[in-house]
């Protein structure tokens, strides 16, 4: 098929060769798809560009617009894709674009209109999105003309790598060191193009050009080095408006950046910096002409100022106060009134329009505008010469505010808006309805109240701060003299400023309130009664007024006894009880305000009418200082106060503790409720503003309580009078659990207990206070109980029961503490818990208990005691802690015949267990029937020694213990524990008698003397032990002449020994003690004898005294020495024979054997007690079956009922016999076990 065929221009280049000649510009045919179809739009210089480089069809405009319509096949149009396409491949290449440049086809390349026509046409399909990549597209086109002359590629950098500026001709102008980065100022101003390079940000970043924003031009223009033009403050002020988009405002980011260039223009001529704008005023022209009027006519004189009243002067216009004022004011040149002209790209308008935003536009706009200004300038400079203004100057800005307020108030009416609130939401509504900023806003009220425009009374003008007042009307007894009030002859617009600043205006009850009130008291008398009378008549009026009425209660103003009083301070002498507890105090007022009239008036201003919770508290707190007053206890009048207190309290407890009013004590099973429901009466009582919590916690540390102070030793409710608070008392229905450390209180005044909580009454006890009261109680024993009323196995029963009934109340160290403490009530002794066991030997008691022995009342369970210590069977470690805690028990103290018999028996039976081991701190009985360690008990085998030994250093060990139990023990023998030494610095060994002496040697020596001694001694060795068939071999001859032979005899005036221990080679004997051998003995050397022995003994004796104990032999026994010496010397000469009971005599009188008379140191532990229970094989005592012989030992063998006198008690009595005995004359042993507090430490 045929292709039309169209006259077309063939392209006149072709790689940047010529053609010839002849072919150029000549139309030729050719197909459709061959050459490209203008749009009519491209014409001029541009469509020459297109047949220059384009073969392109030579059509006139209407046809080719026609064509481009019809699209016919094979249609082309030239688009602007296909010229960036174009020139991105033509002038990419650096070597070829030069030399294209040159070619004259590209000579319109050289001008900036052209290349930005190219680029117009380029960016024709980018708007809006219309080509996929956007502006992006652009990128790499050699279009973009620079204000240095040459073309830059799109999007390509400058030579310092910088983006190119986009500015107009004045902005370059202000920023030359730019010019190499400037791009074309052709550019901003192109028809169409200008908008791109001025507003389209996409286009800019896509270009990567930088336009003059105002960070960027605060931070490229640099400072003048003199005075600026206006012509050069009209340009910068210019381009920041353009910059902005609008006039400029003093916003924190213009103040940042430009705060501190020196370009703000004053209207004086002076040029400051830009940070002072937010500071000076910018107003128009016609705004700063403005006369303000302040005639002295619409103040209505005063007499105090008549006389240097000021003339009439003219009306001061806004500019002639703001220079008085020292506020500057920009050049009103520069004060954009319209924003209009700042969009308008002439010439003329940039140069007629101004660039900083006005304050103020219209008059009704210019009150706030100033407010803001002085504000802000005092604020920030405090230079404003507020002293230099006239009065008619002050009243005309202070008319020019008030005018604004009151119009603004009446379109606030209208509009029927809200009271002014700077915080409420309809504040921007008001402000448009005004036209106008609010006046009376927040920030501008604080700013007006510091302005000193206000005139006082006094004449001065001052500012707001600190608080004024006014005074309309005159007071009969008040005058104001100071600054503190303004004069109340100001115009009704300033009143009504100065109402909605703050300033209170003063009434009668206003001046009591602030003024007179507070300095009553300094006031003559007649005036404050003046004032009283006063107050009484205008009382109706007063009491609507809050703030006189709490003055007044709190006031000083009533006379009473003793001076002047608040009403909140006083009581009400018709109250019965309010009368007694402060009876003869100045809390009631004087006979002139004793009316009813006035008590009605007090009443009502706080007097305490009524007691209600804040009149108790009072009461209380007067009672306990009454109490507190007295050293000693308190006298009978405040305890009566107190007990009328408490049972005033106790009646009202619906009203002031918040009880239901049909609550009744109740029973201690019932659970306490902390948080009770208030009651109705509760809500009643909260008239005097306390609460009935806050009520009981402040009433429960008030010691007003009538008790008896705890004493350890009296039954409770029997200590001395005291006074107690509510938290300190403990309930009666605890007194078992507290009473020694507790006051208590009064069964009858036990409040119900949904309030005990509240009043501090805690149920149960703490666990302190039962510890503590526990550890009073165990310093007692049962046998020396002094709380008559008080059974102890109730008391320890009780204890019991808290124990078992409150395991979380019992912290570690309580339980430590408890578990160390005799509580334990078995019969009449009281143990610990760790000494009860399940099943136990009988002989331990009393000191070990089994349990059924336990008699508490009620009796614990097996599983609280096992808790608390309580074991199965004593064992070997049970047996060593009794022994060890015996020691302190008992120290210094005889132990009663029952617990001597349990110690031997667990001595006994603590060495036949395996693994024993003896302890220096175990206790081990002694001679005199107390205790000693075991590491200072002897066995007592040199009774001379062991009577000179200190007391306390070594003690006899009871000769009851067996040969075994000492062998267990290692107890050490006396003589084995003791050495006894000459004491030569004491001693006088002068030799005397030496005849005498040498023959007394030499006759011991002898042979013949030795036959002879041998003879008797051994006589009387067969005589003692009758199972000798032989005489001993230390009694022989041979060796009685060889234990004499080394010995010589000799006689000295005196000798003195000391006792030493071994094997610490301590003195232990007696201090001071005079002469204490007659004879001693120097082994391998000397026998010594005294010349006067102190009990007339012979010399002979003494001799042989000395060769006896060489021998090891007990002297016999001889009434010799007794005869011979005088009756006062007869212990010495008992002593000087080695006298000794018999060990089984001691022995029986320590195990108290049944049918023994009962020992004289047994005697004082006695007590005839018919109803003390007993149990089996206790030790007692009974009168001796013949009359007149004492009393013996007696062992329990079965006991009755307890409790019953006539139930007899079988006694095992001696001899095997049993003896049927009334309680009546069973005589017990009381025991001395040491309170805790008087125990000796290991």
């Amino acid at each position: 098929s045929t292709q039309p065929l169209f006259l077309a221009i063939p392209r006149d280049l072709e790689d940047g060769t010529s053609e010839p000649a002849s072919r150029r510009q000549r139309p030729v045919l050719r197909r459709l798809e061959d050459g490209v179809v203008c749009p009519p739009a491209v014409s001029g210089e541009l469509h020459q560009f297109v047949q220059t480089h384009f073969t392109s069809f030579d059509l006139p405009p209407s046809l080719r617009e026609e064509l481009l319509t019809l699209a016919p096949p094979g249609t082309r149009p030239f688009s602007p894709a296909e010229l960036r396409a174009y020139l991105k491949r033509k002038l990419t290449d650096p070597k070829k674009r030069e030399k294209r440049l040159a070619h004259r086809a590209w000579a319109g390349m050289h001008s900036a209109a052209f290349c930005l026509e190219l680029l117009d046409f380029c960016i024709g399909d980018l708007q809006g999105g219309g080509a996929k990549g956007g502006f992006a597209n652009l990128v790499g086109l050699l279009l973009l003309p620079l204000a240095s002359g040459g073309l830059a590629y799109v999007g390509q950098a400058s030579r310092g790598g910088e983006p190119h500026v986009v500015a107009t001709v004045q902005q370059q102008t202000l920023l030359p060191h730019l010019r190499s980065r400037f791009v074309s100022p052709e550019c901003t101003a192109h028809e169409t193009l200008g908008a791109y390079f001025l507003h389209n940000d996409e286009f800019l970043r896509a270009a990567r050009l930088q336009s003059v924003t105002l960070s960027f031009f605060a931070q490229q223009l640099q400072p003048l080095q003199m005075q600026p033009s206006a012509t050069y403050l009209h340009t910068v002020w210019q381009t920041m408006g353009r910059s902005a988009g609008g006039a400029i405002k003093p916003t924190p980011e213009v103040v940042e950046l430009f705060g501190s260039k020196t370009l703000l223009p004053l209207r004086s001529g002076q040029v400051v910096a830009v940070g002072e704008l937010s500071s000076t005023l910018a107003l128009p022209a016609p705004l700063l002409q403005l006369e303000l009027d302040g005639a002295a006519s619409h103040w209505a004189p005063q007499a105090s100022q008549a006389a240097d009243a000021e003339p009439a002067a003219a009306r001061p216009r806004v500019d002639e106060l703001m220079s008085t004022l020292a506020v500057p004011v920009v050049d009103p040149a520069f004060v954009c009134v319209d924003e209009a002209p700042l969009k308008d790209q002439t010439a003329a308008a940039e140069a007629l329009a101004g660039y900083i935003a006005a304050d103020a536009t219209e008059p009704h706009q210019l009150a706030p505008a100033l407010v803001d200004k002085l504000g802000a300038r005092d604020a920030a400079h405090g230079a404003l010469e507020w002293s230099q203004l006239s009065r008619d100057g002050s009243r005309a800005l202070l008319g020019l505010f008030a005018e604004h307020h009151v119009r603004e108030e009446a379109v606030a009416m209208a509009q029927d808006w809200p009271p002014a609130d700077p915080g409420a939401s309809t504040e921007e509504a008001r402000e448009a309805a005004n036209g106008s900023p609010r006046l009376v806003s927040a920030g501008r009220a604080a700013a007006l109240k510091r302005m000193p425009l206000y005139e006082s009374v006094q004449g001065s003008l001052v500012p707001l701060e600190p608080r004024r007042y006014l005074l309309p009307q005159r007071h009969p007894f008040f005058t104001p003299r100071t600054d503190e009030f303004l004069t109340p002859t100001a115009p009704a617009p300033v009143l009504s400023l100065l109402r909605a600043l703050g300033v209170e205006s003063l009434e009668d009850a206003d001046v009591f309130e602030k003024f007179l009130l507070p300095a009553f008291g300094e006031a003559s008398l007649e005036r404050q009664e003046a004032m009283r009378r006063h107050l009484l008549a205008n009382w109706q009026r007063l009491r609507q007024h809050d703030g006189v009425r709490a003055a007044l209660s709190r006031t000083r103003f009533v006379p009473t006894a003793f001076g002047l009083l608040a009403p909140s301070e006083l009581l009400d002498p018709r109250n019965n009880l309010l009368s007694y507890i402060f009876g003869g105090e100045d809390r009631f007022p004087a006979q002139q305000c004793s009316t009813e009239e006035w008590l009605a008036m007090l009443g009502a201003l706080g007097m305490k009418t009524q007691v209600d919770r804040d009149a108790f508290l009072q009461c209380a707190k007067k009672v306990e200082a009454l109490g507190a007053s007295t050293s000693d206890r308190p006298p009978p009048d405040v305890l009566s106060r107190a007990g009328l207190l408490a049972t005033h309290l106790l009646n009202n407890l619906t009203t002031l503790a918040g009880a239901p009013a049909d609550a009744a004590p109740v029973s201690s099973e019932e659970l306490v409720d902390d948080d009770a429901a208030g009651s109705p009466a509760e809500a009643a009582a909260e008239a005097d503003g306390l609460s009935a919590p806050d009520f009981c916690t402040a009433l429960r540390g008030i010691r007003f309580v009538p008790s008896h102070a705890p004493v350890a030793s009296l039954a409770p409710h029997e200590g001395p009078p005291t006074l107690a608070s509510l938290e300190e008392c403990a309930l009666h229905t605890d007194r078992h659990l507290v009473w020694t450390v507790s006051p208590l209180l009064k069964e009858e005044w036990a409040p119900p207990r949904s309030l005990w909580a509240r009043l501090g009454l805690v149920h149960p006890p703490p666990c302190d206070r039962v510890v503590s009261h526990a550890h009073n109680l165990s310093q007692f024993t049962a046998d020396a109980w002094p709380w008559e009323g008080q059974p102890p196995e109730e008391v320890f029963g009780a204890l019991w029961l808290y124990i078992s009934q409150n395991p979380s109340l019992i912290g570690p160290e309580a339980r430590k503490r408890l578990c160390e403490l005799p509580t334990v009530l078995c019969g009449a002794a009281l143990v610990k818990p760790s000494r009860i066991f399940r099943s136990c030997f009988p002989f331990c008691q009393p000191l070990m208990q089994p349990l059924s022995a336990v008699s508490l009342s009620p009796p614990p369970t097996p599983e609280v005691l096992l808790g608390m210590g309580m074991g199965e069977e004593p064992q070997l470690h049970d047996f060593v802690a009794l022994l060890r805690e015996v020691l302190r028990e008992y120290a210094c103290v005889r132990l009663s015949p029952s617990e001597r018999r349990a110690l031997l028996g667990i001595l006994e039976q603590a060495t036949e267990c395996r693994g024993f081991r003896p302890r220096a701190d175990m206790a081990v009985p002694t001679v005199e029937g107390g205790v000693a360690p075991l590491s200072s008990s002897v066995i007592n085998d040199a009774p001379d020694l062991l009577r000179r030994v200190r007391p306390g250093s070594l003690q006899a060990a009871s000769p009851a213990l067996s040969l075994e139990v000492r062998a267990a023990l290692k107890v050490r023998r006396l003589s084995e524990a003791v050495r006894e030494e000459l004491s030569r610095e004491a001693s006088d060994l002068e030799p005397v008698e030496l005849a005498r002496a040498e023959e007394l040697g030499l006759r011991i020596r002898g042979a013949g003397f030795a036959r002879a001694a041998a003879a008797l001694l051994a006589s009387e060795a067969a005589r003692r032990d009758p199972a000798l068939q032989a005489a001993p071999q230390r009694l022989r001859p041979e060796a009685i002449v060889e234990a004499l032979a080394p010995y010589r005899v000799v006689i000295v005036p005196r000798i003195q020994t000391r006792l030493r221990a071994v094997p610490s080679d301590e003195e232990v004997g007696v201090a001071g003690e005079g002469p204490s051998s007659a004879w001693f003995i120097l082994p391998a050397s000397t026998i010594f004898l005294e010349a006067r022995p102190r009990c007339g003994t012979s010399h002979e004796e003494l001799l042989s005294l000395a060769v006896l104990s060489l021998l090891q032999t007990e002297p016999p026994a001889t009434l010799a020495p007794l005869l011979s010496c005088a009756a006062s010397d007869l212990d010495d000469a008992l002593s000087l024979l080695r006298y000794a009971p018999p060990a089984r005599f001691e022995a029986a009188a320590s195990q108290c054997t049944p049918g023994t008379p009962v020992s004289a140191a047994d005697e004082p532990l006695l007590q005839l007690k018919p109803l003390r229970p007993l149990f089996t094989a206790e030790v007692v005592a009974v009168d001796a079956p013949a009359p007149g012989s004492g009393r013996v030992y007696a062992l329990v063998d079965g006991v009755g009922e307890r409790g019953d006198a006539r139930a007899a008690v079988n006694l095992r009595v001696g001899g095997g016999q049993t003896r049927a005995v009334l309680p009546l004359s069973v005589f017990s042993f009381r025991s001395l076990r040491l309170p805790l507090g008087d125990a000796v430490p290991l």
